[in-house]
């Protein structure tokens, strides 16, 4: 992703802060037997080598043949793959989960693309998706997209809101906008569970804690968060 950012390109490439991707990995719905999670839209590779680098076998999959090949020579620890993720020829191995920061896509809404393809992947498996989106998404995008009608029927299980604005520049600059984590699980829900994750810290240490020491973690974890107890409705 680049310093100038158009939200409105469809290939917008957005560099996502490693510690966005820190303070969200407690709360992914990881069991002992965990297997491979996919980075939708990789970019640069961030949110696939912080997770590898909390100890889970992560795929990237990038349309940009330049970001794969940095990727392959930079982020060796990350399995790689070059495609348009939301090509329907397209052919993934099963995995537990999509975790990813979509390109927005403006009149595409290729973000919602991006989810919905997730869903459609990993729901027969019973994976999760999470994907770094604008607060405001979930309430916009009904007149020309028909977002709405859409979440209704199908809200995040669990909107976990950071505490602080990210970022997506190298130049450290960010916009006016708020952001959270929203993590869809394997059934439909109409309604969300809300929380506002801790983020000003560095939890790396802590999370490497959690998924390499704890044999099973919960599937809807409070580590890092500040918010109604108990699983989403």
């Amino acid at each position: 992703m680049n310093d100038a950012i158009e939200i409105g390109n469809p290939l917008d490439v957005l560099y996502t802060p490693a510690w966005a991707v820190r303070a969200l990995i407690p709360h992914l719905p990881l069991t002992a037997a965990r297997g491979l999670v996919i980075d939708a839209g990789a970019g640069s590779g961030v949110i696939a080598a912080t997770l590898a680098a909390a100890g889970l076998r992560v795929l990237a999959v990038e349309c940009r043949a330049d970001e794969v090949e940095r990727g392959r020579r930079d982020r060796a620890e990350v399995e790689w793959l070059g495609a348009d993720y939301l090509s329907p020829d397209l052919i993934l191995p099963p995995a537990v989960g999509v975790v990813m920061n979509p390109p927005y896509g403006g009149r595409h809404d290729t973000a919602a693309q991006f989810v919905r393809r997730s869903l459609d992947l990993g729901r027969p498996q019973g994976g999760f998706v999470a994907a770094l989106l604008r607060l405001n998404w979930l309430a916009g995008g009904q007149v020309r997209h028909g977002r709405g009608d859409w979440l209704r029927s199908d809200m995040p299980a669990e909107i976990l809101a950071l505490d602080r604005r990210p970022s997506f520049a190298t130049s450290g600059a960010t916009d006016a906008t708020d952001y959270a984590w929203m993590l869809w699980g394997s059934v439909p829900s109409s309604t969300s569970r809300f929380s506002l994750l801790r983020c000003r810290g560095s939890v790396s240490e802590e999370v490497t804690h959690v998924l390499r020491d704890r044999p099973c973690q919960a599937l809807w974890p409070e580590v890092e968060s500040e918010g109604a107890s108990g699983p989403p409705g």
